[in-house]
């Protein structure tokens, strides 16, 4: 369903228009269908939407015999469209909030398995680096150096690895806290800026016009069959003359 037919689907519901499903056989369900794609052609056949001049405003016309039904349904589909946008919005935020839950996920074990390996190489560099006592006696204390350098720029390594890990996971809770709110308070694109009112006076067919339409048709028509009167007899007296001679 394309996006007019989605707002005129929106329209006609909330104008309760639409017919009400009879059964749940396949029969009844195809029939239905088809009664709800005639109300929103319908629907549609009296909607007239155009931009104004080369601004971002659209206007929203309806032509009914009805003032006031014309006005109730051009109305009805600029609620239409707001209410799509919101439900766009909300739905792409919905996506949106559930992959970045995904991704939080991995995050959080990858953070995880990073600081879980620091925390091992620095125990153990500690724990060698820590003086060790040999034979008991005071005077016979012995020192024992762990390794100086690569168990260092390991652990530096993974320290910034999980320092890493951990500012994205939490770059990425912030923008899962803010699709969570955009759900919840979508916000659309578009507003109402003045609502149809019941015209007060027909806007087609134009009166001028017609009538000055009717006048110059009349006119033409009465030249031409003026013009007639004036050709057949003379046409018919040539005849006569090539008869005669």
């Amino acid at each position: 369903m394309s996006e007019s037919d989605q707002i005129a689907l929106i329209a006609a519901k909330n104008l309760n228009l639409l017919p009400a499903a009879s059964g749940t056989d396949a029969a009844n369900g195809a029939a239905h269908e088809q009664q709800v794609r005639q109300v929103i052609a319908s629907f549609q056949g009296g909607l007239d939407v155009r931009r104004a001049k080369e601004s971002y405003i659209i206007e929203i016309y309806y032509n009914s015999k009805n003032p006031e039904t014309a006005a109730l349904y051009a109305n009805a589909a600029a609620d239409a469209y707001i209410e799509d946008q919101l439900t766009t919005r909300s739905e792409a935020a919905r996506q949106g909030s559930q992959w970045l839950e995904e991704r939080i996920d991995q995050l959080r074990t990858q953070m995880n398995v990073a600081s879980l390996k620091a925390q091992e190489v620095r125990a153990k560099r500690d724990y060698r680096l820590a003086p060790k006592v040999e034979g008991g006696s005071a005077g016979s204390e012995k020192v024992e150096m762990g390794p100086s350098k690569a168990p260092q720029n390991t652990l530096e390594e993974l320290e910034s690895t999980a320092l890493t890990y951990r500012k994205i996971y939490e770059n990425y809770v912030q923008a899962h806290t803010e699709s969570v709110l955009r759900q919840s308070y979508p916000i659309a694109n578009a507003r109402v800026i003045s609502r149809a009112a019941p015209p007060l006076t027909k806007s087609s067919p134009k009166l001028a016009r017609s009538l000055l339409a009717a006048i110059v048709l009349g006119g033409m028509f009465g030249f031409g069959v003026a013009l007639l009167r004036e050709t057949v007899p003379v046409l018919l007296a040539r005849n006569r003359e090539a008869d005669d001679v």
